[in-house]
């Protein structure tokens, strides 16, 4: 087994209504990005709904998924789990969220810096 993560429905002290919503979110980002290679991840998040202690098998999972998978499902979680940044127009002198910026940065058991500038 892998170290646990420490985000997304692994995060310490979340309640089950939000473990269940960060699994559903994750394994939809990772069933449209990895498609049939992260079978085995999404089914053990999908256990992980119900059953928390299968949250140890999906951070195993997630860590047999390749790199180039990896690196996209953890960035596009990390870009829509993130609190959008804001910035200062210098015309009109608002705050209001950016629209691109690096949103997360999360390492992996693999050493890889996922990083996402989003839209």
């Amino acid at each position: 087994m892998t170290d646990r993560p420490t985000f997304g429905p692994w995060r310490p002290g979340i309640d089950a209504a939000e473990l269940r919503a960060r699994c559903r979110s994750l394994r939809a980002i990772a069933g449209l990005l990895a498609g049939p290679r992260a079978d085995a991840f999404c089914a053990a998040l999908l256990a992980a709904e119900t059953d928390p202690s299968a949250l140890d098998l999906a951070a195993d999972e997630l860590d047999r998924l390749a790199p180039l998978d990896m690196r996209r499902v953890l960035a596009s979680y990390g870009q829509r789990a993130a609190p959008p940044r804001a910035y200062v127009n210098p015309q009109a002198q608002s705050v209001r969220p950016a629209r691109f910026g690096i949103a997360v940065h999360e390492h992996s058991p693999h050493g890889i810096v996922s990083c996402c500038f989003g839209g």
